[in-house]
């Protein structure tokens, strides 16, 4: 027996359809509408994320003395107008995990950096470049350019010593970098008064960058002589080395076995017999400069009544006080004299 077919109605299969197209068209609506707020929502939240900043709050109070640890630390949202400068934000939270607190801090309370104590330096040893040694000598007020040797300044060194010839002047070190005066490693603003300097710091010491080898020849000259400093100009620091000089170098004459020049000596016996005294001159004694307008003649006069002149007083020392004769009398002479 043949099945026979459902009859639908038209009026129900547009009933049907009605209720499908209003299905569809139900979700695409209400599909666009959520895609349209989240897109306002997202837009919305970018807005506020761009005027606001992560900020640091502690999770629990927390006294003076602490560790600042991450572990009690957490990143807020807040305005970016409504922090102060000092507040620290996640991007800065590194350079103070660890660090110990000063003043107390509570909970939810945006952290600031005057919460904690006042950063570290860093080692002195820093300020040294790969290779180089920090060594420190004694000064003075002389030998420190009256104390306006400052850091960063660039001196050259010189030794006085005893040597073989007497006393030298050495050159020992150039262009030498000044690391510190005293305690003190930065530069001073010196603020001029009538062209002269307002404030001076005083110190004893400098210290000096130097390399291995500059650093065991500087302590041994310390030992050895004493150690003068020479500033070198600021902005000429490209001036020759200084000479080596000896003692005898000043006055212009060659030193002698000694150190010391011997001009040649002529022996002068004075007196009578029995009482004869034996003196010694320079050979050529000095005198006095004759001026350009002076003729030949009168220069060899006034250099024999200069010899005459210490020959005379060489009679009067070598002849006792009771033995010299007045002006008015005739002096006696010795008996065995013709």
């Amino acid at each position: 027996m043949p099945l026979r077919k459902p009859h639908i109605s038209p009026f129900t299969a547009l009933i049907v359809g009605a209720i499908l197209l209003g299905i569809g068209v139900a979700w695409l609506v209400m599909h666009t509408l959520q895609s349209r707020e989240a897109a306002a929502a997202a837009a919305l939240r970018a807005r506020l994320e761009k005027n606001r900043v992560q900020v640091v709050v502690p999770t629990r109070n927390l006294k003076p003395g602490s560790i600042a640890d991450s572990a009690d630390m957490a990143a807020r949202s807040v305005p970016h107008d409504v922090i102060y400068p000092q507040t620290l934000t996640a991007a800065t939270w590194g350079n103070y995990s660890g660090r110990v607190l000063t003043r107390p801090v509570y909970k939810g309370r945006p952290l600031l950096s005057t919460d904690f104590g006042p950063v570290a330096k860093r080692s002195f040893a820093g300020e040294l470049a790969p290779g180089e040694r920090a060594l420190t000598i004694d000064v003075s007020g002389i030998n420190s350019i009256a104390n306006l040797i400052v850091p960063g300044n660039r001196i050259d060194l010189m030794l006085l010593a005893k040597g073989p010839q007497g006393t030298e002047e050495l050159p020992l070190l150039r262009h030498i970098r000044v690391l510190a005066t005293g305690h003190n490693t930065t530069p001073v603003a010196y603020a001029t008064i009538h062209g002269a300097p307002a404030h001076i710091t005083r110190y004893g010491s400098i210290t000096l960058a130097v390399t291995p080898q500059q650093t065991a020849k500087l302590a041994l000259a310390a030992q050895v002589g004493q150690i003068r400093v020479a500033l070198i100009p600021q902005h000429h620091p490209a001036s020759g080395p200084l000479p080596t000089l000896l003692k005898d170098d000043l006055f212009g004459t060659p030193a002698g076995p000694q150190g010391v020049a011997s001009p040649p000596m002529v022996q002068y016996i004075i007196g009578s017999p029995g009482r004869n005294k034996v003196s010694e001159l320079p050979e050529s004694m000095p005198m006095q400069t004759p001026t350009s307008t002076a003729s030949p003649q009168s220069r060899v006069i006034a250099r024999e009544q200069q010899e005459l002149s210490t020959l005379t007083h060489l009679v009067h020392a070598a002849t006792p006080t009771a033995g010299v004769p007045s002006d008015h009398s005739t002096a006696e002479l010795p008996k065995g004299y013709p």
